[in-house]
């Protein structure tokens, strides 16, 4: 009879190859819920024993799970973005800017691309939902006639239209890009 281990008990790496916050609890002698300090509350464990967990968690490998956080939480702390392509400038800049300041606001973000093909975009749309971001950046060929202006698009979900203008049932920020792009160099309005 094969006998099973069990895993409350291992400091072995799992059957995947990455360690448990269990296995690092054990290996720095402390309990599971100050491990699970240790990595989302710091300030309320000992520096000491923050040291203990970190270092045990550096030798065994141990990556937080973010997705098991996420879901307790309800919130993916992701913001899905559409853009046509990035083969433009203009988009990859754009990409750039919601970037830097969707890593400064502790988010994450999803890039998906449409080629302004209004069936894609929906397709993305989907996508993006399914995945639960929190909100989305959305380029689109058509606003009028984009998936986001029907009844099929949630409420809850936050958009930011910074190329066109949004159905009139749509919540959304807007760019005023005359003014965002007043300071550039040798414009004189």
């Amino acid at each position: 009879m094969k006998r099973t281990q069990d895993r409350s008990s291992s400091t072995a790496p799992d059957v995947a190859g990455t360690a448990t916050l269990v296995d690092v609890a054990q290996a720095a002698g402390v309990s599971l819920a100050t491990a699970s300090r240790a990595f989302n509350s710091p300030a309320l464990v000992r520096e000491g024993t923050a040291q203990r967990v970190l270092e045990a968690a550096r030798q065994l490998s141990f990556r937080p799970n973010l997705l098991g956080s996420k879901l307790r939480a309800q919130q993916s702390r992701m913001i899905g973005v559409m853009l046509p392509t990035l083969e433009n400038a203009v988009f990859a800049e754009c990409w750039r800017g919601i970037e830097d300041a969707a890593l400064a606001a502790g988010y994450s973000l999803m890039l998906v691309t449409s080629a302004y093909d209004p069936a894609r975009e929906r397709e993305r749309i989907e996508y993006l939902l399914r995945h639960r971001v929190d909100g989305m950046v959305l380029t689109v060929a058509d606003a009028a006639a984009a998936p986001c202006s029907t009844s099929w698009m949630p409420k809850a979900c936050p958009m930011c239209w910074p190329t066109t203008r949004p159905p009139r049932t749509a919540s959304a920020i807007l760019f005023r890009w005359t003014t965002a792009a007043a300071p550039a160099k040798g414009c004189k309005r």
